[in-house]
């Protein structure tokens, strides 16, 4: 067949930083095909095709900076219609919605990474639940494949559509991909690094912000023991004013050992992950839950929630807590305590072992042997 060409829709790429969600997922992907010498890789957005150097930088550097100051014209580069005869003979990676796309390729993927859309609706606001409910409906069934980044979601899916079983896999997720230098951390909140909890995620409804902060007021003695450390843009519902509640009733003292980042990049989230002494994961539901296998590349246990897909992904490494108990959260943190104190250096090591488990390669060579199947069946 000679080289197998890839089409990957673009469009988080060049609207969104890539530190979580989607775009993380699709620059990894990107990032992984791109060094196959088989593959060429055409990145496209709503009907265009766009400068692949450009988009390649933007996946290189983990950040789509490149683009901040160029006209979208300027990205587009040419119509995906006329690529239509090539197209016909090729695979389309979908790593999110079509966004009105049609059928237009020989293999198609899309991927589906949670489904709370329907099992949580009101963790989204309205358009983005009907958004989703069409996806699953209308455009995952013109689809050849359905990946999911877990047996969690794949089994949520197979509830409400088991007529997709077929067709639809499991690819896990793989750590961070970063080059770590020696960055430090003064700039970010203090000079000399002392113990803190980390928790990553925006500030929403899902993620479950609240039993931290309930579990940190009814055990003060954990913020004299660690500082804590919360990094998440804030989105929406009530979650924002739950932490400048959960502030006010707290005295000076403890207040200034509470930190709330906004945007970190990449190498600044590694830093901070692989300083933390441990990291909490309490969401509520997740489909994957990227936080927890970054904290385990470098070593550092994390509590994480036991539903969902948490524990397949934290293993028996993780401690896990009921996601709607305090007392719960504030007991697993004290068993990580226990471990680290039985044999530290063989329990940080058993966290690194299992987040090895997980690789974006294994995720994208997962999806494009699948389709490059399909594809030599049908040419």
């Amino acid at each position: 067949m000679g080289k197998t060409r890839i089409y990957i829709e673009s469009s988080s790429l060049i609207h969104e930083p890539f530190y979580t969600g989607i775009p993380l997922v699709n620059a990894n992907f990107a990032r992984t095909l791109l060094k196959n010498n088989d593959i060429v890789v055409v990145f496209f957005e709503k009907g265009f095709i766009n400068d692949t150097e450009l988009l390649s930088k933007c996946v290189h550097l983990n950040s789509h900076d490149p683009l901040k100051n160029i006209p979208l014209k300027e990205i587009r580069v040419g119509k995906l219609w006329n690529d239509r005869k090539v197209a016909k003979r090729s695979i389309c990676f979908y790593p999110n919605m079509r966004y009105g796309m049609g059928r237009f390729f020989g293999v198609e993927t899309q991927m589906v990474h949670d489904m709370t859309p329907l099992l949580f609706p009101e963790f989204h606001i309205k358009d983005t639940v009907k958004a989703h409910k069409r996806s699953y409906r209308k455009e995952l069934a013109i689809s050849d494949f359905i990946v999911c980044n877990s047996n969690a979601t794949r089994n949520d899916l197979l509830k409400y559509y088991p007529n997709y079983h077929d067709k639809s896999f499991v690819s896990y997720l793989g750590p961070m991909n970063c080059n770590l230098n020696k960055e430090k951390l003064s700039h970010l909140f203090f000079d000399n690094i002392e113990p803190y909890l980390l928790m990553v995620g925006t500030l929403e409804p899902r993620k479950n912000h609240n039993l931290v902060f309930q579990m940190l007021f009814n055990h003060l003695e954990i913020i004299d023991k660690y500082k804590i450390v919360i990094v998440g843009r804030n989105g929406w519902g009530s979650r924002v004013n739950e932490l400048n509640l959960f502030m006010s009733k707290l005295n000076q003292h403890h207040q200034s050992r509470i930190l709330h980042l906004d945007y970190v990049t990449e190498n600044e989230k590694a830093v901070l992950f692989q300083n933390a002494a441990m990291s909490l994961y309490p969401s509520l539901y997740e489909g994957f839950g990227l936080p927890v296998i970054e904290s385990l590349q470098f070593g550092v246990p994390v509590v994480a929630s036991n539903c969902s897909s948490l524990p397949e992904v934290g293993g028996s490494v993780a401690e896990y807590c009921d996601p709607n108990n305090a007392d719960s959260l504030y007991q697993a943190i004290r068993r990580i305590e226990i471990r680290l104190n039985e044999d530290g250096a063989k329990y940080k090591q058993r966290c690194r072992e299992q987040s090895e488990k997980f690789s974006w390669k294994a995720f994208t060579n997962t999806i494009i042997n699948e389709s490059i199947s399909l594809l030599e069946s049908r040419i």
